[in-house]
């Protein structure tokens, strides 16, 4: 990010708070479902993560 003149974002800890708590339900809810539906759900979880660049 250096390197292409970018602001570094600020993370606040409720930011990281909510990203670990919303991280956590999502592993729990995976672990009954079969492979496909796990991989899913792990896609989906990254495509909804903000980008903060």
């Amino acid at each position: 990010m250096k390197e292409a003149g970018l602001p570094w974002p600020l993370i606040t800890e409720d930011d990281l708070d909510r990203q670990s708590q919303r991280f956590i339900a999502i592993a729990k809810f995976g672990d009954d479902l079969s492979e496909s539906f796990k991989n899913k759900s792990v896609r989906q979880y990254v495509e909804d993560q903000p980008l903060f660049w």
